[in-house]
């Protein structure tokens, strides 16, 4: 028959005590700390993107207001108060007249007048 080789050797398997006699490496020991970090940057440049776009924005600014002093007159005027602008302030009461009515104070004495 033919010449068959049998290969009676045995592939490297690491025995799982090596593997705990070795110590981690950076990656297995801090590989958590990157991506925090990744994730710290992204946000901070998402921010300073957010905050540019804030400040000079595609949003024009609302246009400003100018506001123009009024012109002085030569002498100020004030409302004159004569008696026949004066008022009476009567109070909110309010009566219920005899035909079911209803009617406030008026008049400059602030009385009720019902009607008849």
């Amino acid at each position: 028959m033919g010449d068959t080789k049998i290969d009676f050797s045995q592939p490297e398997i690491e025995a799982p005590h090596e593997k705990l006699l070795r110590s981690p490496t950076f990656d297995e020991k801090y590989g958590w700390v990157n991506k925090i970090l990744l994730l710290v940057l992204v946000v901070m440049i998402i921010n300073l993107g957010v905050y540019f776009v804030m400040q000079w924005g595609a949003v024009p600014p609302p246009p400003q207001q100018q506001i123009v002093p009024a012109q002085a007159t030569a002498q100020p005027t004030t409302p004159q108060i004569t008696p026949e602008a004066e008022q009476t302030v009567c109070t909110m009461d309010a009566l219920v007249c005899p035909d079911g009515s209803t009617v406030g104070r008026s008049g400059p004495n602030c009385a009720f007048v019902c009607p008849k």
